[in-house]
């Protein structure tokens, strides 16, 4: 059975990728980054995660957009998590059993 690798925090991602340190996935590792980018910080990150490992590259995009003005966003994002909601996304989401690894990020 593979193992899968998942990292969760956007912290160790960026880490990664600032020092350099990203570990490329051997030859025969199939490798996904998935990420959400509100304001394009974690899609930046994402980019260059999947630049140094060679990894296959998924945008999570909600059907509805979130709001741009920063509280307006934080306050559904609360009461979003509170319900246990889960928005709907625009595209469906990769085979997850096609992956060895795979990076997820978000933002903080």
């Amino acid at each position: 059975m593979k193992t899968k690798t998942i990292l969760l925090t956007l912290t160790t991602l960026f880490a990664a990728a600032e020092s350099g340190d990203a570990q490329t996935a051997p030859n025969d590792k199939k490798v996904l980054v998935a990420y959400f980018s509100h304001s394009g910080n974690t899609r930046a990150v994402a980019e260059r995660i999947a630049a140094a490992t060679g990894a296959d590259l998924f945008e999570i995009v909600p059907q509805k957009p979130y709001p741009a003005e920063y509280r307006a966003v934080v306050n559904q994002a609360r009461r979003e998590i509170a319900a246990d909601y889960r928005p709907a996304l625009k595209t469906d989401l990769p085979d997850a059993g096609r992956y060895d690894v795979i990076y997820i990020g978000s933002p903080c």
